[in-house]
């Protein structure tokens, strides 16, 4: 999709989100180059598309001034050039097990979200991996995130944890949580079919792809498209 943000036009009733991540932030400079600045444009002009920007916590090790600084960074894109504005942040390597203290640095990066100007949103997402702790999801220890990715994995662990994932995450709102499938193999269709089930029995958002990172845009992604536009219609 970056090299042809179009494509998402061929789906409207998909939603996508797409994340940019400039060198693990929003990049050295001021502004993002003319390649991401022109995609980050093409993007922002579709109306199912959702553009974030990245910023990394190391699990919530990393200075928080450092990431304030990323947060503030990407609102500056926004308030620079609107169409250069992204609609939230996706907040990477935050925590699985609870403390108060991780609850008090996501929820003062969660504030800072809120508080730019330059965000045309301030959509969260979390990534922890696998499933976080309750407390991050019971809206009174925590305010919970827009959307936390539950399952960053291999497509052979997926199908191992998919039922119990569906399971534990029963008391869920499905369109709070989000998977992340790398290594997926060649799949027909019919497999394909089986498997959106299988992942909308636990979430309402997916990236599928068949590296063995989560960089790599192929013709996995695709297909599963397919397939869920087909259910939407």
């Amino acid at each position: 999709m970056f090299s042809n943000p179009s494509r998402a036009t061929t789906y409207p009733r998909v939603q996508f989100t797409a994340i940019k991540n400039v060198h693990n932030g929003p990049g050295e400079g001021a502004l993002p180059n003319a390649e991401y600045s022109a995609a980050i444009e093409a993007l922002n002009s579709l109306n199912n598309v959702r553009t974030i920007g990245y910023v990394a916590t190391a699990w919530c090790t990393r200075g928080l001034s450092s990431v304030l600084d990323d947060v503030a960074a990407l609102s500056f894109w926004g308030e620079y050039d609107s169409s250069l504005a992204v609609s939230g942040i996706f907040v990477d390597e935050t925590p699985v097990q609870y403390s108060s203290d991780y609850a008090s640095y996501l929820e003062t990066v969660a504030q800072a979200v809120e508080g730019s100007v330059g965000l045309r949103e301030s959509y969260i997402v979390h990534n922890p991996g696998p499933l976080p702790e309750p407390q991050y999801f019971d809206g009174v220890s925590f305010q919970q995130p827009d959307l936390a990715v539950i399952l960053e994995d291999s497509f052979s662990n997926w199908t191992l944890k998919s039922k119990e994932l569906s399971e534990v995450t029963k008391q869920h709102d499905r369109d709070s949580l989000a998977l992340l499938i790398h290594s997926t193999p060649d799949l027909t269709i019919v497999q394909t079919n089986r498997i959106v089930l299988q992942v909308l029995a636990v979430s309402r958002s997916i990236w599928p792809t068949a590296s063995s990172d989560h960089r790599g845009l192929d013709g996995v992604l695709p297909m599963f498209i397919d397939c869920l536009d087909a259910l939407l219609s």
